[in-house]
């Protein structure tokens, strides 16, 4: 016969050891460094052109690199807030292969917003809006 042992712990224990365990796990720090409740704001690229694209946002004098959009694609990128607080953007497209540079009328954004920029193969045939 096996032999049965009985616990001796009494309910204001358990219960102490419950509320330990529970508020160790309990967080009031809020949402991790780095991250925020702040809307992301984006860029959607439309490139109806003939040839590939590297996609640039400036903003404050900073030209930042959004990525490469090929010939007949779309392609959306995130644009950080860093870069949404500047006062005015502007999106640029460097076709490779070509030595001309496409560009955009200065624009605002405000966070949550997105830009959609459709490039064609006669760039002044191109357009963007923000919605």
């Amino acid at each position: 016969m096996i032999p049965r042992f009985r616990s001796e712990v009494k309910s204001p224990t358990i219960t102490a050891l419950a509320w330990l365990v529970v508020s160790a796990c309990a967080t009031t720090d809020g949402p991790p460094a780095g991250e925020t409740d702040q809307p992301v704001s984006a860029a959607v690229i439309v490139n109806h052109g003939r040839l590939d694209v590297r996609v640039y946002v400036t903003g404050d004098g900073t030209r930042d690199l959004l990525g490469f959009v090929t010939a007949g694609s779309i392609q959306r990128f995130t644009i950080e807030p860093d870069i949404v607080r500047a006062a005015w953007l502007t999106l640029s497209a460097d076709p490779v292969g070509s030595t001309g540079v496409i560009e955009t009328d200065s624009f605002v954004l405000r966070p949550g917003d997105v830009v959609e920029w459709t490039i064609r193969t006669r760039t002044e045939n191109s357009s963007f809006v923000i919605y």
